[in-house]
């Protein structure tokens, strides 16, 4: 490959390092089976910038060399996957379980709203996830010219 070629075509091969990179984040976040999400938890008390940076690069708008990029979507996938509550629990649905169930509901719920409170403490979270939504209104395939 000459330099020329090279140069020519470094923002393609960028662009499809960045999908590796943000299916790599997404396949330690959300894994099928999905994590219980104390597990979930214990990643974003690690690292809760986390949180933040899928927010920021799931409202960034499409680059014009690589229009095909599905950085953005699998960003925003892996920050609700973050955010989500339980697969199986239902918001302000109370169900009557005893013993192990019940502690490990609490466990769930807790980790739920810690998540939350974490999301609820990045500074302009609230613009973040409006720009996010923007973002993809505002897209149009038709418009998407390759």
């Amino acid at each position: 490959m000459t330099i020329r070629e090279a140069v020519k075509y470094a923002p393609r091969r960028y662009g499809i390092l960045q999908e590796f990179v943000v299916y790599s984040i997404a396949n330690l976040i959300a894994p099928l089976p999905v994590r219980k999400k104390t597990a979930v938890l214990e990643i974003v008390r690690k690292r809760p910038q986390i949180l933040s940076q899928t927010l920021a690069i799931a409202s960034e708008t499409r680059p014009p060399w690589y229009p095909e990029t599905e950085v953005y979507g699998v960003a925003a996938e892996s920050f609700a996957s973050l955010v989500s509550s339980p697969m199986d629990r239902i918001p302000g649905v109370s169900v009557s379980v005893e013993g192990d169930l019940q502690r490990e509901t609490h466990e769930e719920w807790a980790a739920v709203v810690e998540i939350l409170q974490t999301v609820t403490a990045i500074p302009g979270w609230i613009n973040k996830i409006y720009a996010m939504w923007d973002r993809v209104e505002s897209e149009s395939w038709i418009a998407v010219q390759v």
